[in-house]
Parts: C-alpha cells; structure tokens; sequence
C-alpha cells in the first residue's frame, strides 16, 4: 500500500499550483469544478510519487484535525538550497536532526504544514 493523494482546499486555486510546481517540480494532471461543491479543482503531482488535490474554497480554508504531510524528495540539500533561494522560510528553527533523517517544515500558501524528509520514512524499517 501506498498513499494516492491528499485533498485540501485552499483560498487560491493558481497561486498554490504555482507554488507547489515551483518548489517540488509537480505537474499539472486535471482540472475542473467538483459536481459536489461547485469549487474549481487541479489535480497536481507526479505519477510515480504522489498527488495533491487542490479545491478552491474561499470561504473556510483551515480544516480541523490537519496537521501536516510530509514529502520525501530525492536531494534534500538541493531542497534546502532550492528554499533558500525562494526564500521560503524554514520552521523550528531550521532543518530538525531525527535518529535516522533530517527534516524541514515550511508552510504552503495557505499556511498547510508541509515536512520536507530526507529519507522515506525517516528511514524507519
């Protein structure tokens, strides 16, 4: 098992598919409006890796019980260096040392946690 895809909603739908293209190299894969709610949508990712489901909703965009995803890249010191240079802030004070990877924590364009992880996993076996 693997995990698909997450689905959040966010307040602009272009300016997070800009962002999460620009910071994890993620392509556009769908759009439309959700024959549920009404809300634009874009499916973005990576086919062999992972999807991010993006809903626009302007009206409620922080959801209860959402903590943060994490995604596992394959260069963390070139993610780190790729941050810096779009001076997208790193929390906690920066990279956090677990016992067995590194991690950084940025937010999103609505504030969405994102844990960026050197090894899968944090190399749990």
């Amino acid at each position: 098992m693997k995990i698909d895809h997450i689905n959040f909603n966010v307040s602009n739908l272009n300016q997070s598919v800009e962002f999460y293209k620009k910071i994890f190299g993620l392509e556009e894969k769908e759009s439309g409006t959700s024959n549920a709610s009404g809300n634009k949508y874009k499916i973005i990712g990576h086919p062999e890796k992972f999807y991010l489901c993006l809903y626009e909703n302007t009206d409620n965009v922080k959801q209860n019980g959402f903590n943060h995803f994490g995604i596992n890249v394959d260069n963390f010191q070139e993610m780190i260096e790729l941050l810096r240079k779009n001076k997208v802030k790193i929390h906690y004070g920066g990279v956090v040392d677990w016992p067995e990877s590194k991690s950084a924590y940025i937010e999103g364009p609505d504030g969405e946690e994102i844990e960026i992880t050197q090894f899968f996993g944090g190399k749990l076996n």
